[in-house]
């Protein structure tokens, strides 16, 4: 009788939990912009242990996700790779020996390409996110509407630009907004812009909502905010060419992967390089260092343990 009970409990129990699994993949530019993104996006104990974007990342998590009734909780395993920004075909390659690309379910996988307002390569974004859907096109790898998002980080440091150079005016922070937006419309994706997180900054469970909101394919749960500075919330299918054009209504977002239009922005965007410009708040432009001595085989050895820890 013990044994029928117990056989009774497991049952029960294993139909009180449902579990998800989802993937994401965060293509980041520097070590400190993933770092940004992992603490304002990701799960609590999901943790990339790069010291550089030269090699792929690796990191994974139990999300509890709520209950869909009084009796069955809903429990997400999620599994989260980190390759460079822009994406190229080389650092694609080592993903696929991890991830099925090509036969993704709709929102299996959530792509995340982090832009950063700390860095002054503004000027060269628009370049940089075509050029990496080109190459995940290229690839063959499925992209359903609504998987792929935009995250800007450090956006506080927009200001810290208007600040202290005479170069960066309003309408050159408007215009990359417009240029973004338009990328999002038309390639069906969402842009979500956040501050930076100090160490001593609180960080409520509320800040991470809009990107699990976008790993579960619910971007109607997103607040869409179209007029925020450094705050600034799009989810795919809030936006439209009207509203992309409200000032100055000369913008036209039908244009933006023109070759004309891509000139156009990597002329109007300023680029900081005088030293008497910059102050001990100002983004530096970063260092040049030597390549990096990485053993390939031996660090993608490490991240196929963990996948094979973790499954």
């Amino acid at each position: 009788m013990s044994g029928s009970w117990k056989l009774l409990a497991k049952t029960l129990g294993s139909k009180a939990e449902t579990r998800s699994r989802k993937t994401a993949i965060v293509c980041a530019p520097t070590v400190e912009s993933l770092k940004q993104f992992e603490a304002r996006c990701l799960p609590n104990g999901c943790n990339f242990a790069n010291t550089t974007m030269s090699v792929l990342g690796f990191s994974s998590a139990e999300v509890d996700i709520g209950t869909t009734n009084k009796r069955r909780r809903e429990i997400l395993e999620l599994d989260a790779y980190a390759i460079s920004f822009p994406i190229t075909a080389f650092a694609l390659d080592y993903l696929t020996a991890f991830v099925d690309l090509k036969n993704a379910d709709d929102y299996s996988i959530s792509w995340f390409f982090v832009l950063d307002w700390a860095m002054p390569n503004q000027r060269f974004w628009l370049q940089e996110l075509i050029s990496s859907v080109d190459v995940l096109s290229s690839s063959g790898a499925c992209i359903p509407a609504g998987s792929m998002t935009i995250c800007c980080v450090n956006t506080d440091h927009i200001y810290t630009w208007q600040k202290n150079t005479t170069q960066w005016l309003p309408e050159h922070v408007e215009h990359i907004q417009q240029a973004l937006r338009s990328f999002c419309l038309l390639k069906k994706c969402s842009l979500l812009y956040y501050p930076t997180l100090l160490p001593s900054s609180a960080l409520s469970d509320s800040d991470k909502e809009a990107a699990l909101n976008v790993l579960l394919g619910k971007l109607d749960l997103i607040s869409a905010d179209l007029v925020s500075t450094s705050d600034l919330r799009v989810p795919w299918g809030s936006d439209s060419i009207d509203l992309i054009k409200r000032a100055p209504k000369s913008f036209e977002p039908s244009q933006v992967f023109t070759n004309e239009f891509k000139e156009n922005f990597e002329a109007f965007i300023p680029r900081v390089v005088a030293p008497s410009a910059r102050s001990d708040e100002m983004p530096m432009e970063q260092e040049s260092i030597a390549p990096l001595k990485i053993d390939v085989q031996q660090e993608l050895q490490k991240i196929y343990d963990q996948v094979q820890k973790h499954k």
